[in-house]
């Protein structure tokens, strides 16, 4: 009489523990709809930035002039193929997080942690170089927005305008006149 007791107990609790665990699996909480459609929701905007970067990239790289070619050539840092590298990889980082959220795909996931890990190590590493090179960058963009001035109104280094266009809309955003001051032009321009 023990062993059918025990056996017919042995039989309602292995059901009742098996129907419980496989309803837990498909009930899921609040909490955790949630993280997903805010994990989806977060990395839909970051497709969204990512593909306006790449587009801004390729613009830039495939237009003709322009005033950030006349800014910021630089031997290093090139503009269009930066935003084409950063856009192309904001990409990335958001169809991983985006997939790997919605498919409940671990492997998406985990390279989403681990490209996220990445950023935030580079961000550390940029925030030192700039703190780092902060003289070298003032100095390349002054250097720079001097020879910018001696170009000012002179058809031959600037034909289509677009370093007297440059100049003028900086000044006025900026309510400026110069690096230093007004005497820049002066001593700068071939113009003044």
């Amino acid at each position: 009489y023990q062993r059918r007791v025990r056996g017919v107990l042995n039989y309602y609790t292995n059901y009742y523990y098996k129907s419980n665990l496989s309803k837990m699996g498909d009930d899921r909480g609040c909490c955790d709809k949630c993280a997903k459609t805010f994990i989806m929701a977060i990395n839909i905007v970051i497709i969204l930035v990512g593909g306006a970067i790449l587009a801004a990239g390729v613009y830039w790289q495939l237009s003709d002039t322009g005033f950030y070619k006349e800014i910021f050539n630089h031997d290093i840092f090139n503009v269009p193929i930066l935003a084409l590298v950063t856009g192309s990889l904001l990409l990335l980082i958001g169809l991983c997080g985006f997939m790997g959220a919605c498919c409940e795909a671990m492997i998406l996931l985990k390279a989403y942690m681990g490209f996220l890990i990445v950023i935030m190590l580079l961000e550390i590493i940029m925030a030192v170089g700039c703190v780092a090179m902060k003289s070298t960058v003032e100095t390349y963009a002054t250097n720079r927005t001097i020879e910018m001035i001696g170009y000012y109104g002179v058809e031959a280094q600037d034909e289509a305008g677009v370093i007297t266009a440059t100049l003028d809309l900086v000044q006025e955003n900026f309510a400026c006149c110069g690096v230093d001051g007004p005497q820049d032009w002066n001593v700068y321009s071939a113009e003044y």
